[in-house]
């Protein structure tokens, strides 16, 4: 409503897409995210670091950005190990906390030694069911580098938890924004259309 209200203003919308058929705007830039690309190439380090041939996907709610990550990351651990089991499961939040450690302690439980924890605050929980686990069982990261983001902390639960933690999925969509804003400066940014950023522009 305010595109269409102020086209003199200019819009950047992004991590979803946007509808340019049905709203005629040619003054927002709409960037989205190749997250099944990071999440592909995270699911083939989960299945490699995989004891049990069982890995998961722990998302925070299901919506199509996050299965975009769910299908990443299973294509990933397939192209490894195709006969990987592969388990998608939900928070149901992308901030509590408690619901993360307990969605990721049943996966450790139920054998999947690898979990993916892609949601948000939520997610967070995963790395506290991890170190209680111990031994034998991983966690994933995910937007930020939350293994080195633990590790910094200093302290024995924080080196516990960058112990446990394998890599992140980093969409780095700081390079996104960045990249807008000077192809923006430039006069080359491409409003009224829907960008698609992947691995290739880092």
């Amino acid at each position: 409503k305010l595109a269409v209200e102020h086209p003199e203003t200019k819009f950047w919308f992004f991590d979803e897409q946007w509808d340019f058929e049905n709203v005629k705007t040619d003054n927002v830039y709409a960037m989205l995210f190749k997250q099944n690309e990071g999440s592909f190439v995270v699911g083939a380090m989960a299945a490699m670091a995989s004891q049990t041939g069982k890995v998961a996907f722990m998302g925070g709610m299901d919506n199509t950005v996050l299965d975009d990550f769910y299908v990443g990351f299973a294509n990933g651990a397939k192209y490894v190990n195709p006969d990987v089991k592969v388990n998608c499961s939900w928070m149901n939040s992308f901030n509590d906390v408690t619901a993360g450690k307990d969605v990721a302690t049943g996966l450790y439980e139920a054998g999947y030694d690898v979990v993916f924890a892609c949601g948000g605050q939520a997610g967070l929980g995963g790395f506290d069911a991890v170190i209680e686990k111990g031994e034998g069982n991983w966690i994933i990261g995910v937007d930020g580098n939350q293994g080195a983001m633990f590790a910094a902390k200093g302290t024995d639960e924080g080196k516990a938890k960058a112990a446990r933690t394998i890599t992140s999925m980093q969409k780095n969509v700081n390079e996104g924004f960045y990249d807008a804003m000077k192809k923006h400066l430039e006069g080359t940014l491409p409003y009224g259309q829907n960008a698609q950023l992947g691995l290739d522009g880092g």
